[in-house]
């Protein structure tokens, strides 16, 4: 649910933003003045990431995406989504916002791509997971986690609960891979301030294995 909320909300600031904003009930798109897609960069993006991280392999990964403060390239309408050029070391397409895309890791676990507007305006991300990848290692019959600054770990299965980077004295959290715990936890982080702008936030959700 509180994922559900984070997604909704900068759509909903910009439908509610829009001058003379309508509910006609018209099937007519352009007789909502909030009808609109963006083709320029925004002033500032969320970007949610998953990541599913299998004992020994390379992690997979999707990247979804919203924008916000800037306006459409329909006359001065409001908009409700962004199109961008979407280029990585495999592909160029046309990505829309609020859709699922996967991404290539880097060999040191980097996601790299840019966007590109209708102006050529370019916003190049160049993001370091690794240390969410590479957070844990395995000792004996022990696991040791590097909580970092605005992550959580969540071990349900061993009703650990959660275990939050900014309460960890020691910044590791360490528990029994053979006492009850799963072979995966949930890492997830919330960053903010991020990007080349250091205007964007990051919504981060991995799924790591420790054993096989």
């Amino acid at each position: 649910m509180y994922k559900t909320w984070l997604f909704l909300i900068p759509l909903l600031f910009s439908l509610l933003s829009c001058e003379g904003f309508t509910t006609t009930g018209s099937n007519d798109p352009y007789s909502n003045p909030c009808y609109g897609i963006s083709k320029k960069n925004a002033y500032s993006y969320m970007f949610f990431f998953e990541l599913d991280c299998h004992y020994g392999e390379t992690c997979k990964a999707k990247m979804n995406f919203l924008g916000s403060g800037v306006g459409d390239t329909l006359d001065g309408r409001c908009f409700s989504e962004y199109v961008l050029n979407f280029i990585t070391n495999d592909s160029s397409i046309f990505a829309h916002s609020g859709t699922p895309y996967p991404l290539a890791l880097t060999p040191d676990n980097h996601v790299k791509f840019t966007f590109v507007d209708e102006d050529n305006v370019e916003k190049k991300y160049d993001i370091d997971l690794s240390g969410i990848i590479n957070s844990y290692t395995v000792r004996d019959d022990s696991v040791d986690v590097n909580v970092m600054k605005g992550c959580n770990l969540w071990l349900f299965s061993c009703r650990k609960g959660k275990a939050a980077g900014y309460d960890l004295s020691d910044v590791k959290y360490a528990f029994s891979r053979t006492k009850g715990c799963d072979e995966e936890g949930s890492y997830e982080c919330y960053w903010q301030n991020q990007g080349p702008s250091k205007k964007d936030v990051l919504d981060i959700h991995a799924k790591i294995y420790w054993k096989e």
